[in-house]
């Protein structure tokens, strides 16, 4: 079990290290355990599994553009900065057109559909298997009208 015991972290952060070495903060955490992509992705990511962070500030979705190649598996990890809480959901107009005009506060584990509290972390995953465009969005009431939305270009391998 890790204990602080020693110094701040190595990071700045006012976290005592522990007695394994390692600082367990959440901004520590995330720079152990996720890579965040520069806005917008412009490279496709993929084929396979890869991890793209997404982050939330100011009720904005960073990055708000990907693009991916088909059959890429992708984990959404939502790093929500904001003091309210989002969602993150993806895939095409029939999922969004229901997400729109529904109700639902929080999502179960569906993949591609994952709420955050404030100031939380959260991760869905996705597979694009078609070519196309897709969007992630969050509809909450008043949040995609803001402009919490974004596209994911999913182009052919090769």
């Amino acid at each position: 079990m890790c204990q602080p015991t020693g110094p701040s972290c190595d990071d700045g952060c006012a976290v005592p290290s522990c007695d394994i070495g390692r600082c367990w903060s959440r901004r520590c955490w995330l720079r152990r355990w996720s890579r965040p992509w520069p806005a917008p992705v412009l490279l496709p990511v993929g084929p396979g599994d890869v991890t793209i962070r997404i982050d939330v500030t100011n009720s904005r979705f960073t990055p708000e553009a990907l693009t991916a190649v088909a059959g890429t598996r992708v984990r959404f990890l939502l790093d929500n900065a904001d003091p309210i809480h989002h969602e993150l959901i993806t895939g095409g107009p029939a999922v969004h057109a229901r997400h729109a005009r529904g109700t639902e506060a929080e999502h179960p584990a569906v993949p591609g559909e994952v709420s955050v509290g404030p100031n939380g972390l959260a991760m869905t995953t996705f597979t694009f298997d078609e070519v196309g465009t897709f969007e992630f969005a969050c509809h909450l009431p008043g949040h995609y009208e803001y402009g919490m939305h974004g596209t994911i270009e999913v182009v052919a391998d090769g």
